[in-house]
């Protein structure tokens, strides 16, 4: 039985490892991936071409990011809506929402 444990917990370890390696490989073909992105924009635009086979210069098009709203101002946002639909506690009701929204822990039998 122990060493099938001791299996087990160097398999996961691997398991662990080859992930994190997939991860970084990923994360280093999205950035060459939006680097020819770039280029290919940049080719297409300074040439006036609309389209290659299947890719558009809209599909190319560099997105603006939007920045993430912080929660501190979500929750603000959140509470204003409740008063103005005339929710007397809105900051409890708020609370009771988030609090709903969590996951329940349950048991393996289920």
């Amino acid at each position: 039985m122990s060493q099938n444990v001791d299996t087990m917990t160097h398999t996961l370890k691997k398991l662990d490892v080859e992930i994190k390696d997939m991860n970084t490989r990923l994360r280093q073909l999205r950035k060459r991936r939006d680097e020819e992105k770039t280029r290919l924009f940049k080719y297409m635009t300074r040439h006036n071409i609309q389209n290659l086979g299947n890719i558009t210069l809209k599909k190319l098009q560099p997105k603006d990011k939007v920045p993430r709203k912080k929660l501190i101002d979500k929750k603000r946002d959140a509470i204003d809506v409740l008063n103005r639909y005339g929710i007397n506690d809105a900051e409890y009701v708020y609370n009771e929402i988030l609090k709903r929204q969590k996951t329940i822990k349950r048991d393996d039998n289920s």
